[in-house]
Order: C-alpha cells, then sequence, then structure tokens
C-alpha cells in the first residue's frame, strides 16, 4: 500500500482477512438465508388484526358519526322551515336521508385508527362502528320527537 492510503485509514494496516460470523453461520446456504429474511419482511409488511381493546374506540367513532349526521339533520330541518316553501318540503327529506347515513359517517375515523395502527378494517370492527352508530341514531331519532 501506497503511503498516502495508510494515511487515508487512519494508519493502521488490516492484518489477515474479513473477520468470520461468530455464531459459525459461514456453513448455511446465502440463498437459504435471503428466503428467510424475504419471509420475515413479508409477514412484517402484511397488515394485521385490530385489537379487541380498540371496540370502545371503535363504538365512538359511531355514536360521533351519528351525532354529527343527527346535527346536520336537525340544521337541514331547521333551514326548511326557516325558508319555508318547497325547502320546508324538500329539507326534512335530506335530513332523514343524511340522519340515516350517521352510522357510515363513523367509518371515516375507524379507517383512519385502523391505519394509524398498521391494521386492516375488518369484518368485526366494522360491526363494532355501525352497531353503535345504528344504535345512537335510534336513540337520537326516538328522544329527538
Amino acid at each position: 500500500m501506497a503511503a498516502g492510503a495508510d494515511a487515508t485509514r487512519g494508519g493502521v494496516r488490516r492484518v489477515g482477512g474479513p473477520p468470520t460470523p461468530a455464531n459459525g453461520g459461514t456453513t448455511a446456504d446465502p440463498a437459504l438465508l435471503l428466503g428467510r429474511a424475504r419471509d420475515l419482511l413479508d409477514r412484517a409488511g402484511q397488515p394485521g388484526e385490530l385489537p379487541g381493546s380498540v371496540n370502545p374506540l371503535l363504538a365512538l367513532c359511531g355514536v360521533a358519526g351519528a351525532v354529527l349526521a343527527y346535527a346536520l339533520g336537525t340544521g337541514a330541518r331547521a333551514l326548511g322551515v326557516g325558508y319555508g316553501g318547497d325547502l320546508a318540503v324538500g329539507m326534512p327529506v335530506l335530513a332523514l336521508v343524511v340522519t340515516l347515513l350517521g352510522p357510515l359517517i363513523g367509518l371515516v375515523p375507524a379507517r383512519v385508527l385502523a391505519d394509524r395502527r398498521h391494521a386492516v378494517l375488518g369484518p368485526r370492527p366494522i360491526t363494532v362502528v355501525l352497531g353503535a352508530g345504528v344504535l345512537a341514531t335510534a336513540l337520537l331519532l326516538i328522544l329527538g320527537r
């Protein structure tokens, strides 16, 4: 080696070959090790299921969607009454449609929650959100009369 090369390496020359693995992995087939690494990466990259501990948050998403839709429906009804005429007839129908879609609105924050946890919004979480949303919508419609 030249003197300039020694200066860039800190003045230390390497003696011998590269170090060997500590656990004696020199006999393993590299293709097998790469295959195992690929399998591990594939399993790590796949989203899992949401745990049962998030069910209260999912139910809260359904209730929040129902309350939001009910509030929009109440506003639409008030707008129809305030302006009268054709709006007095059409806005209550629109308000009912919006109110009945309330449980579906709860799926939006539930999806965000699942994405943040790197999980799939499967049938169980969807059922929890929609069930809580339908129950809340029914209660709001009964109590609102």
